[in-house]
């Protein structure tokens, strides 16, 4: 039995023979690429309306560029706006080591000569004697103490000492407490400064068993300035828009003045701004599309690799 094309197949009329996948070599027409044509006619509507798809998306983005571009000029030109942007103040050291010092744009100009005799510090108190308690241990009786007025109860073989120092450092106390591995103590102090800080504790845990019984008492910062003296609970003092900190002792002068770099560099920034802003509107408005490249179908996506689909889409 002959076919077609020069194909023979078997003459015994009991074999079967299956040519569904001859493709079209028995009439001599390609029909798998008749199918493939007349899918991908069929997909024509949807993969331009895909491409419109993709091409509103980048307007969209370029649209986001320049809402982005606005805003941060009117940011910009909203501080110009500030009085606060051309009064601002400098305030310099001559010696840090002793005192630095800041000043808002309301500060007075002015030169501060001050000498620092005594840093603020606050109380504290240091186990009197090596402690033979496992800080990691289970403390095997109940404990109860207060510190500055905040009671603190554990029940027994619930808590180490170690438990007990975190929720000591978490609670309104107002103290830090601690345990030093090498030296085998317990200390605490005061979180603020100064001489009228409070610190007070009482409980046989924590003035027997943690030897806690001495206690150094805070100081307030002492100095001068201007040849005034006055003191403060804490390194810092404020006087006229200035802050000074105090950060050891000696002596320094303090010289707060107009920042007019700061004011010319304010001026110059929002230049910049404007005309970066102006240019990103300018060249995406006349930014010509490139029609030669419209943007890439999953078809066509899939027959390219990623270096020509990057190359693409930067001409589309």
């Amino acid at each position: 039995m002959t076919f077609l094309g020069g194909i023979s197949g078997p003459t015994n009329s009991n074999s079967y023979v299956d040519y569904s996948h001859i493709a079209g070599l028995a009439t001599g027409i390609d029909t798998d690429s008749m199918v493939e044509a007349l899918m991908r006619a069929e997909r024509m509507p949807l993969d331009r309306l895909l491409q419109q798809k993709q091409l509103w998306q980048w307007k969209q983005e370029d649209y986001r560029t320049v809402n982005n571009a606005l805003r941060e000029l009117r940011d910009n030109l909203f501080s110009l706006k500030l009085q606060s942007t051309f009064l601002v103040k400098t305030a310099t050291s001559t010696n840090s080591t002793a005192v630095t010092a800041s000043a808002v744009p309301t500060a007075d100009a002015g030169t501060y000569a001050i000498e620092v005799t005594k840093l603020a510090t606050s109380s504290s108190v240091v186990s009197s004697a090596e402690l033979t308690i496992d800080p990691a241990a289970k403390l095997s009786s109940e404990v109860s103490f207060t510190i500055n007025g905040q009671d603190f109860t554990f029940a027994a073989n619930t808590v180490s000492l170690n438990d007990i120092i975190v929720q000591v450092n978490k609670s309104a106390a107002g103290v830090t407490m601690g345990y030093d591995a090498a030296s085998k103590k317990v200390f605490m102090s005061a979180k603020q400064t100064g001489a009228s800080a409070p610190f007070a504790f009482s409980g046989d845990f924590l003035t027997n068993t943690l030897q806690l019984q001495s206690v150094t008492q805070g100081t307030n910062a002492e100095f001068t300035i201007n040849g005034l003296s006055t003191w403060s609970s804490t390194n810092a003092y404020t006087i006229n828009g200035t802050s000074f900190s105090f950060t050891g002792t000696g002596s320094a002068v303090v010289t707060v003045a107009s920042d007019t770099e700061s004011v010319v560099q304010s001026i110059k920034d929002f230049v910049d701004k404007f005309n970066s802003t102006m240019k990103t509107m300018t060249d995406l408005y006349y930014q010509k599309r490139n029609r030669d490249y419209p943007p890439l179908t999953d078809e066509q996506r899939a027959a390219m690799k990623d270096d020509q689909i990057k190359k693409w889409e930067e001409k589309a």
